[in-house]
Formats: structure tokens, sequence, C-alpha cells
């Protein structure tokens, strides 16, 4: 699928060039990441991307590199448009970044986004269902105009949700009785990480259990937090996970990328007392805030935890689905 011919007259297209790391060299990662505020700037007012998140887009599995491309106006970086193929969910993914200069280029990756997930549907005959997904800020009306007029549907709504350390003791609550929070990271215990936390998700929109090196591949980031993976039991039965990452340490913030309780042990106060651990940890090493994302209609009520401990909606975002078939999910 080629991006020229979709765009206005003048503009011009190319991959971003990368290092050793599989990681956009410095100068594309500083304009990539320059552009990504500008349009978080455009759509909300604010913005606490950082470069770790510029990164993570360029190492995770399924990113389509040849099809995640830069498009400049000039010397001036105006969009990026980042892209994935997933097989095992039958799903291709698009990120749509315009600055404010150049919202007219957002069409174009609507529409390139589009052409693209029917090569990558053709290219896996296998697939019995095939998607194309987005999101953007509930507040982008650009981005989101952009995804109705080429057919997309809002099928979900998330939060990005955040606590304010100021404060805040970083006193650790005790563990009770029989409670045990063991190295989740160690290689004799991953396994058993991953198959906490994916039985744990069953519950949630849109998940897929995947294989162990997949699922370890999409958390072994270069920001990966050693000391904050978590593995929890109970009488020694593994019960829970929280995975930690540092990937906004940039910007002064705790990040808390997994939290799950097996079914049979919610109820128990679990996730509460890990999320309250994440907290003291992240206020003694000086962080401003911690955040996490979570589905807003979740249906373990997820959301009424987090604002029981003191979190609050930070980015409101919607998903956005389009159908290449008659399928719905």
């Amino acid at each position: 699928m080629d991006l020229r011919p979709l765009l206005p007259d003048g503009l011009t297209v190319r991959r971003p060039r990368l290092g050793e790391s599989g990681t956009p060299v410095a100068e594309d990662r500083d304009a990539i990441l320059a552009l990504c505020r500008a349009s978080e700037q455009r759509a909300i007012g604010d913005s606490d991307t950082t470069a770790d998140e510029i990164d993570e887009m360029f190492t995770l599995p399924m990113t389509d590199l040849e099809h995640t491309l830069m498009v400049h106006d000039g010397d001036a970086l105006v969009g990026f448009v980042w892209t994935e193929c997933d097989a095992a969910t039958g799903e291709s993914w698009l990120d749509v970044y315009v600055g404010p200069d150049r919202v007219d280029v957002a069409d174009a990756f609507v529409a390139f986004g589009t052409g693209l997930a029917r090569e990558h549907r053709a290219a896996h005959p296998e697939a019995t269902s095939w998607s194309l997904r987005s999101g953007c800020f509930v507040d982008d009306a650009e981005t989101s105009g952009a995804l109705e007029r080429g057919g997309f549907e809002r099928v979900r709504r998330f939060w990005r949700m955040r606590v304010d350390l100021d404060g805040y003791d970083a006193v650790a609550p005790p563990l009770p009785p029989g409670v045990e929070i063991l190295d989740g990271l160690a290689p004799e215990r991953r396994r058993t990480t991953y198959e906490v936390q994916s039985t744990a998700f069953d519950d949630h929109w849109n998940h897929t259990t995947r294989p162990f090196d997949e699922w370890f591949a999409f958390f072994d980031q270069p920001y990966l937090d050693p000391e904050g993976w978590w593995l929890l039991t109970v009488d020694g039965r593994p019960a829970a996970v929280c995975i930690l990452d540092d990937s906004r340490r940039e910007i002064s913030e705790g990040y808390v990328r997994s939290l799950g309780v097996l079914r049979e042990f919610r109820g128990q106060g679990l996730a509460k007392l890990l999320l309250l651990r994440a907290f003291s940890l992240y206020a003694e090493r000086g962080m401003r805030g911690v955040q996490l994302g979570v589905d807003s209609t979740s249906p373990t009520g997820a959301n009424h935890l987090y604002e029981a401990v003191g979190m609050r909606p930070h980015r409101v975002i919607d998903a956005w689905a389009l159908w290449l078939g008659d399928e719905r999910r």
C-alpha cells in the first residue's frame, strides 16, 4: 500500500531510520516525539508522551515497520502514521498523528490504513475475520472525524487514570497472613506470571491469549522495570500479578502496565494491596504521580477500585473499529 497518492500535493513520505536497537535514530525519534506532542496539544491542550513510548512503537512484535511512516512538508514533519498487523487476532492497527498545521492529512492516513488492512487480510487467508482498529482522544475532533468519515465505529471508551503522589505516604502496606509477593521476572517464575496475567484478563474486552514468547516480547521493552514484576501468592498459590514499567520516568511519572487477579481470588483486596504498594514504590523514587489504563466499562469493576484509591481519569480515549467483513466483536 502506497501512502503518497493519497496525500495533498507537495508532501513527501519516508520510513523512519532505525538504529541497531531497532528504534529510530535520535534525529527521527526527536522529530516524531515533537510531532506526537504537538498532536496531543492540538487535541487536548496538554501532552505527556515520552521518548520511550516512541521507541516502543518500533519494538512491539507486530509493528509493520514497512508501513510506519513520516510525512514531511519541506523540512517539517507534519504527520506520522504507525501501523501493526496482528494475525493472531485478525486485526490491523492504525495510529494517526497530525500536528496543528496539516490536519488535512488525517483522512489520507485513514484511507491508507484501510487499504493496508485489506492487504494484511489477503496475506493471512487463514483468519476467519479481520478488522482495522484505531484510537484517539475523545476531544480530538480532527482524528475522530477522519475515522468516522472512513467508516469506523466507536466500540469502547478507555481511561488513562492517574493519582497524584504529592505528599503521599511512601510506607508500603503490610502483607496479610499467607500472602507473599515474589519476583515474577525471575526466569523460574516467568511462565507462572504469564499464566496468571493471561488468565486474569480472560474477562476483558477483545483479549487474546498469546504464546509465552510473544507475550514476553510485548513486556520485554527497554524500559522494563526489573523491580516491578510482582507475582502475588496466597498460601503458596499464584493469585495475582502487577507489572510496572519506567516508560514515563522522563516526565517523573510511574506506570502500572498490567494488574490482574485470578477470578477465585477477587474480592479479597489483593488488587488494592498491589496498587498501594506500587504507589509507595513510586513515591520512594520521587515520582510525581502514577498512571494506568483501564476500560471505562470494565466487567471486573476495576475502574471503581482505581477511583477508590484516589485515581482519576487523566486521558479519555475512544477505541474505533472498521470491520472488513460482516463480523462484529
